[in-house]
């Protein structure tokens, strides 16, 4: 591109790019995860600095830009990359965005409105780092979200929007990551059997990332009828995993709390693939019960996230 912008090679080299970058909501990263380089230095934020700094160069009108600068911004640990070659593509990259995208100096007024209603009338002057976070309730159906600005400067912003549904009328879904979630006794999976009270399982859940994620919490409700056994305590040490599935790597989790009614995991770096995490559960009372939807969301990125579906579980006596 230096010696000839209009070098017919350059084309396929861009579309080669694009093909390997992950979009991912508001956030981008490339998809290959490959340690065939590791001993020149390589890891997954240098490539995605890489594929950032040739887009600025190359295509500055790329819509890819943006989400890659914001992954990078979002690849720190503590404010920091983890080494000079990480940092040294990153910033080369980042310069190269800020010289395309925040030449000019903000001095700007920006409005917002939920339907009828302005829920932020804010000025921006010169490079304030400083946010402006506002909420609003839902009324009627359908409002809009207007966003008004006024001068001269780069905007960025984020509409976000929460609601409670009901446990039954959640469906399965997948945005970035997706879970399944497994009951095992004695004879296998548990299907259509009850559990019989007395009796240990497994509980396995099952998460999929189809790109790296960073602070992932993952919740997994347990039935009022079924409590999880901490086998580093008391008796629960010689408890053992029974009837699960096989495949698949162990979960790499940070931290991870047994309570009466969840299993609560942590995972602060969760890399691209499949992941098997398994915890050994005992049926303690008779009855039918409810088990709510199991959440895998990233902490600081919530657009990312997927649930299972809730269903029903049964304990009868021996």
């Amino acid at each position: 591109h230096i010696s000839n912008p209009k070098d017919p090679r350059l084309p396929p080299l861009l579309d080669s790019l694009r093909d390997r970058v992950e979009l991912r909501d508001t956030t981008a990263r490339s998809k290959a995860e490959s340690r065939r380089f590791t001993a020149l230095f390589d890891s997954p934020i240098r490539t995605d600095a890489m594929i950032l700094l040739a887009l600025v160069r190359t295509a500055p009108d790329d819509p890819l830009i943006e989400p890659l600068a914001r992954g990078l911004t979002k690849a720190r640990n503590s404010g920091q990359l983890r080494n000079t070659q990480e940092n040294a593509y990153a910033l080369l990259a980042m310069a190269g965005y800020a010289e395309l995208r925040e030449s000019t100096p903000p001095d700007m007024d920006v409005r917002a409105w939920v339907g009828s209603d302005m829920v932020v009338d804010a000025g921006f002057e010169g490079r304030d780092l400083s946010l402006v976070h506002e909420t609003a309730p839902i009324k009627g159906e359908n409002p809009l979200v207007t966003l008004e600005r006024t001068g001269q400067g780069r905007l960025y912003y984020r509409v976000g929007m929460q609601w409670a549904p009901t446990p039954d009328t959640i469906e399965p879904q997948a945005r970035g990551i997706a879970i399944e979630r497994t009951l095992f006794d004695t004879r296998g999976a548990l299907d259509d059997r009850s559990l019989v009270a007395g009796e240990g399982g497994t509980l396995e859940v099952v998460i999929t990332a189809d790109a790296r994620q960073r602070y992932v919490a993952i919740d997994v409700p347990l039935p009022a009828g079924i409590e999880a056994v901490d086998r580093s305590l008391g008796r629960g040490g010689a408890s053992k995993t029974v009837g699960t599935s096989t495949g698949g790597h162990g979960l790499p989790y940070s931290h991870h709390e047994l309570r009466g009614d969840r299993v609560l995991v942590f995972v602060d770096r969760l890399p691209a693939g499949t992941y098997r995490y398994r915890v050994p559960v005992r049926a303690t009372h008779e009855g039918h019960y409810s088990m709510p939807p199991a959440t895998a969301v990233a902490m600081y990125s919530p657009e990312v996230s997927g649930n299972t579906g809730a269903r029903q579980v049964r304990v009868v006596s021996p």
